[in-house]
């Protein structure tokens, strides 16, 4: 299963997120869940560290397929950018429930 966790600070919005694991839908190379969560997952970084530039900390762990990025500093655009990747990702655990789960910790 993915986990994808989003965590808040207060009213201020999102201040990072992680995603890790497999949906287990298919194999490797042939899961078209895991293909969705990493393209909105790498879209959604290169967004936040090349385009915005958003002071954070990221850290990728290939081995056990999971990223996560912590925000520095509070940054609207940011926040909208990480808005963005929850609604996605929560609209496909709707519709794949057994393979992807969202929540906010």
């Amino acid at each position: 299963m993915i986990n994808a966790e989003f965590r808040r600070l207060g009213k201020e919005g999102y201040c990072g997120f992680t995603v890790s694991g497999h949906s287990g839908h298919a194999k490797r190379g042939k899961d078209i869940i895991c293909a969705a969560v990493s393209g909105a997952t790498d879209l959604a970084v290169c967004i936040l560290c090349d385009v915005l530039k958003a002071e954070s900390e990221l850290s990728v762990d290939d081995k056990n397929d999971e990223v996560s990025l912590s925000l520095l500093a509070a940054n609207s655009d940011a926040d909208r950018v990480i808005t963005g990747l929850h609604m996605y990702l929560t609209d496909l655990s709707k519709e794949y429930p057994v393979n992807i789960r969202v929540r906010e910790v």
